[in-house]
């Protein structure tokens, strides 16, 4: 390959490379990567231990901001206290053999100059209580922040409660 060629190639693939590492760690895919990580500390397997959900706990509680907020008043709850919140998320994981949480219509919008973010997003929860299944779906706005160790939680907000609970049926 004459130089010029090699060249060429190399300033392609240059940009490429320089394209894709930009893409990864854009806003938009840290927060991403949030939800979803955020989705699999929340599911539950049939057979999890306790010391398996006490870890998962921890990690919740780690991806609030500090000066955080939680506001679902259809459920009677408000706090910015991180035991409150996280311990009303493994109270609800308790009651339930398994737990599978689904993110689906997400729109975000990430204002870059204050380095905050908004999730307007669904939440399907499918978990087994006993020998019911229970199917349950949320629409939440969560607000973030941009803080040293990456985008935290700072704001949720339960919009509407989609299908009540009264969606239980044996399998």
């Amino acid at each position: 390959m004459p130089p010029a060629n090699r060249s060429a190639l190399f300033v392609v693939l240059a940009l490429i490379l320089w394209a894709g590492v930009g893409w990864y760690n854009s806003d938009s895919r840290q927060i991403g990567r949030q939800l979803d990580e955020l989705r699999s500390l929340v599911s539950k397997r049939s057979g999890e231990t306790q010391l398996e959900s006490l870890s998962k706990g921890n990690s919740i509680g780690s991806m609030f901001a500090e000066n955080f907020e939680v506001r679902a008043d259809q459920l009677n709850i408000n706090t910015r206290d991180k035991r409150t919140a996280v311990g009303a998320v493994m109270r609800y994981r308790s009651r339930s053999r398994s737990i599978n949480m689904d993110i689906s219509n997400h729109h975000l919008f990430v204002d870059s100059k204050i380095r905050r973010a908004t999730s307007n997003l669904t939440v399907d929860f499918n978990h087994r209580l006993g020998a019911l299944e229970r199917r349950e779906s949320y629409h939440l706005e969560i607000n973030w922040v941009d803080e040293s160790d990456g985008w935290k939680i700072d704001y949720v907000n339960l919009v509407e409660i989609q299908n009540p609970s009264e969606s239980a049926r044996q399998p």
